[in-house]
């Protein structure tokens, strides 16, 4: 099957031999130019907060896609696994409102994983807390299963994505992360001491 050929300019459709768009004219294998950034962007984006941010940002892009590619086979992506082990890991009770601070997702997100992971067996909503209306959540047996089947994967990923960087410059990469973690925190009305009390010791 031949598809039609989009035409840069316009959008309209065309004859898959077409060389012109037959709505404007344009050459159908013309690239369209793009327009340079104004220069301040440039100067925005290079300022050296914003190239760690912007570094930061597709550090974990690519490092999510490729735990991605390597829990694949397993069925389960990243967040799923994440939110496991904090919901195996966190002192009860993990309600769906401490996943979404841990895994900074809001609460509609949180929700759809949680149902996700409900589906799959893997996670039970429990309501048995004072407040009726809240649940928490805890593993079933065949959550405990896939964490363990999955752990070494996704442990062995981790170990390799900094695989690059050597031990002891580890050290102080750790102590700005957490620093600019919990001062994000802070500015969200959060205390992180409290919060990532909660969580499996961090270790300096």
């Amino acid at each position: 099957m031949r598809y039609p050929r989009s035409c840069p300019s316009c959008g309209a459709d065309n004859r898959p031999i077409a060389k012109l768009c037959d709505q404007c004219g344009t050459p159908l294998n013309a690239v369209p130019e793009v327009p340079p950034a104004p220069a301040d962007w440039h100067a925005d984006l290079n300022r050296p907060r914003v190239m760690a941010a912007r570094l930061l940002n597709h550090a974990y892009s690519v490092s999510y896609r490729l735990s991605e590619h390597r829990l694949r086979p397993y069925g389960i992506s990243p967040v799923q696994f994440r939110a496991l082990t904090l919901v195996r890991l966190l002192p009860q009770p993990v309600t769906p409102s401490l996943l979404a601070l841990h895994l900074a997702l809001d609460s509609r997100t949180v929700s759809d994983l949680v149902s996700r992971l409900e589906q799959s067996g893997w996670v039970r909503r429990v309501r048995d807390l004072p407040d009726r209306r809240a649940v928490r959540l805890e593993l079933t047996e065949e959550g405990e299963r896939m964490l363990e089947k999955t752990r070494g994967p996704a442990i062995a990923t981790l170990e390799d994505v900094w695989s690059v960087v050597e031990p002891a410059e580890l050290k102080p990469v750790l102590k700005v992360l957490r620093r600019v973690r919990d001062s994000c925190l802070e500015k969200l009305g959060y205390r992180p001491g409290e919060i990532f009390a909660l969580g499996p010791p961090e270790t300096e």
